[in-house]
């Protein structure tokens, strides 16, 4: 039954209040959470003290700065080293021209050789018999 137009039934009522019958007061929530309240700063400072040893075991801004100069050194060096090597070796062999004089000055031997194989080719040609006449 309502008591006035749009308002609320006793039964309406009746039910909000269990529901906040139901609901934990304020010292019994200020109480629950006084038990908690050592558990919960417990954990926030082992969660601290965790991120302070991670924290201690990482490099600085200046050993990270000193090992990377230290490593570019290294690599300087190796750079340096490697197109030295590379240098000596280049130098060790023979330029186009040196190849070039080289191929020139053994082409008439090469063409001579080639020339003899070829005419020694022919002969054992000449040598065999002939297809047509074996038939």
């Amino acid at each position: 039954m309502l008591i006035g137009e749009g308002a609320l039934s006793i039964a309406q009522v009746n039910q909000l209040q269990g529901q906040i019958d139901s609901k934990a007061s304020l010292p019994q929530l200020t109480s629950g959470l006084a038990g908690k309240e050592p558990t919960i700063t417990a954990l926030a400072q082992s969660r601290v003290a965790n991120l302070v040893a991670d924290l201690a075991g990482k490099a600085s801004a200046s050993e990270l700065m000193a090992s990377l100069t230290a490593v570019n050194a290294n690599l300087t060096n190796a750079i340096v080293t490697s197109q030295t090597t590379l240098e000596a070796q280049i130098d060790t062999k023979a330029s186009m021209q040196q190849l070039a004089l080289a191929v020139a000055t053994r082409e008439p031997t090469i063409i001579a050789l080639e020339m003899a194989r070829v005419a020694g080719l022919a002969e054992a040609l000449a040598q065999k018999a002939d297809a047509t006449a074996l038939w």
